[in-house]
């Protein structure tokens, strides 16, 4: 699976909540599925992966 984080003009909390609910939702996929979560914009990549049980994700 391919996911992209994109911007989110509604301000930095809702982005926040979104990436809450993003990650939230994640968990439910399969622990042995291939997961690509990318985006242009690193802060969202790293509140992701604080929240995420991916592990081996990085910001680049």
């Amino acid at each position: 699976m391919n996911f992209e984080l994109k911007p989110y003009l509604g301000g930095d909390e809702r982005a926040t909540t979104l990436i809450e609910g993003f990650a939230k939702e994640l968990k439910r996929v399969s622990p042995q599925s291939q997961v690509i979560v990318s985006s242009f914009n690193a802060t969202m990549l790293k509140q992701f992966k604080a929240l995420s049980r991916y592990a081996d994700c990085d910001a680049v």
